[in-house]
């Protein structure tokens, strides 16, 4: 399989993950409003679905500019650590915020292994980046993707074992 299809692929897995992550929360909200620990997870879900879709099609868009053709898995893989990076942040500034006793309230065991996979994905991007496996490779990138949107499953999978149990 070429690796753009692997990555169009990953990018409609993504898009229809967040579509359906949508149309769950919309049946299963109370009053209109979600719970802190629903709401800290969807936080996390939507913008890792929604960008792991774009940024496995970035390659793509990149290489519709002929100049950036050379460099296009360095750009892809620069901006994929900066979103997890960025992520990352905003997710840790959030539990701060709850204090260690609401995010345990809130997250239970699927949040350890969610940043288990984030850092993984950060170590994969940061080793592609530095040169440790040769040039930057187009396969670690789509792998960065998948890690990521494995992520967003692994944080939906909490948030579907909080509402059947």
């Amino acid at each position: 399989m070429d690796i753009h299809d692997l990555l169009l692929t990953l990018a409609e897995i993504a898009a229809t993950f967040a579509g359906m992550v949508g149309i769950m929360v919309a049946f299963t909200t109370r009053e209109g409003k979600l719970s802190p620990s629903d709401s800290l997870r969807v936080r996390v879900i939507i913008p890792i679905s929604i960008f792991s879709a774009f940024l496995a099609l970035v390659p793509t868009l990149i290489l519709s500019v002929p100049q950036l053709a050379d460099q296009v898995w360095e750009i892809s893989t620069s901006l994929h650590l900066a979103f997890a990076l960025g992520l990352s942040a905003y997710i840790f500034a959030f539990e701060l915020r709850a204090g260690q006793d609401g995010v345990k309230k809130m997250q239970g065991q699927h949040r350890n292994i969610a940043w288990v996979v984030v850092l993984g994905v950060i170590a994969l991007n940061l080793a592609n980046l530095s040169g440790v496996f040769g040039p930057v490779q187009s396969g670690l990138y789509a792998w960065a993707v998948a890690l990521l949107l494995l992520c967003g499953g692994i944080v939906f999978i909490g948030l579907i074992y909080q509402k059947l149990l």
